[in-house]
């Protein structure tokens, strides 16, 4: 087995955790030998919460939020080792959502929710969108709520692929370009689903195999069944 480099992140009685292999690719620790990179290595895809909700200043149809991905957990991994809740303050992200027309403020407001993290930060409007909420539909797409990670989880969790390592965490160890993410993301988004289970899978094609969306605390879960995620 590699020899690894662990760090962790305390926060609120829970621990963050992640190593890097020799190649400095983030890699599941009792998996890692086994681990390859793919596509979808070059996604950062964390949990985040949904802390404010505002309609856009001029479509009607789209929700700016503003959600903790942890982006503040991360900023001192270069220096600290472990860092406490009381050390660090969170800091949010403005991210537009098409969901306007069907889910209430009520609904979406302090709930965790799926975010991906590093796409090419788009301008909608005026308004900055800084990450792209993950949501299944239903078959007929008349509805639409977000896939939503493990009851415990935090902000800034790690949504992780068994058996594939990760690229993309921590933020800004590997210098990605946008062009090479978002390219990353069309190759595997259109397989990005929900089965029978109702946990939100990844059907990899190449290697003809579903692969559970997880964090430590367990998988990501979607309401609709056989539905959509994007």
């Amino acid at each position: 087995m590699f020899s690894n480099i662990s760090r962790q992140l305390i926060r609120s009685n829970h621990v963050i955790r992640f190593c890097y292999n020799k190649n400095r690719n983030f890699c599941n620790v009792t998996n890692e030998v086994k681990n390859i990179t793919s596509e979808i290595s070059y996604l950062d895809i964390r949990v985040g919460r949904i802390v404010k909700i505002s309609d856009h200043p001029t479509e009607e149809n789209l929700y700016v939020q503003q959600i903790d991905v942890g982006d503040h957990l991360y900023e001192k991994l270069e220096i600290e080792t472990v860092i406490s809740n009381d050390d660090i303050k969170p800091k949010t992200r403005s991210i537009i959502a098409g969901i306007k027309e069907f889910c209430s403020v009520d609904e979406l407001l302090n709930t965790d929710v799926v975010v991906v993290c590093n796409l090419k930060p788009r301008n909608i409007k005026g308004v900055p969108s800084n990450g792209m909420v993950l949501c299944c539909s239903n078959l007929d797409k008349t509805q639409v709520k977000p896939i939503r990670p493990p009851h415990g989880s935090i902000p800034g969790q790690v949504i992780s692929f068994e058996g594939h390592n990760s690229l993309a965490f921590p933020p800004g160890a590997n210098k990605l370009s946008f062009n090479r993410i978002n390219k990353a993301y069309k190759a595997v988004c259109s397989d990005f689903i929900v089965n029978e289970d109702g946990i939100a899978i990844w059907k990899n094609q190449k290697e003809v195999t579903d692969i559970e969306f997880k964090t430590e605390l367990g998988s990501i879960k979607g309401q609709y069944i056989d539905g959509t995620i994007s």
